[in-house]
């Protein structure tokens, strides 16, 4: 900072309707007298869910689109239940996921 003086980046994630009252916490609660900030806008995936049956269980899968991409991502919580339940390894678990996908 200017002439040597320590600095600390805070960064803030905020809806922009927040923004008065973020602006006065910041002055209330730090030594600053300004700071910048920048709005963002955000794309995302079309997504929905599908079920995979294993020999294990279902599988709850996140397929998200946009074009002609698709992604399909098993979901964490329902994997690691059945590698908890039948003693597997979480990667055995989503092979298991991945192949039954593949196979569809």
């Amino acid at each position: 900072m200017k002439k040597n003086r320590f600095a600390t980046q805070l960064s803030v994630i905020i809806n922009q309707q927040d923004l008065e009252t973020i602006t006065y916490l910041i002055f209330k609660h730090t030594s600053t007298v300004g700071f910048r900030y920048h709005s963002f806008k955000r794309k995302v995936m079309s997504r929905h869910f599908i079920k995979v049956t294993t020999p294990f269980g279902a599988v709850s899968v996140k397929v998200a689109t946009f074009k002609d991409i698709v992604k399909q991502t098993p979901e964490f919580d329902d994997c690691l239940a059945i590698s908890k339940k039948y003693n597997l390894s979480i990667d055995n678990v989503y092979q298991m996921v991945y192949q039954q996908l593949k196979n569809n």
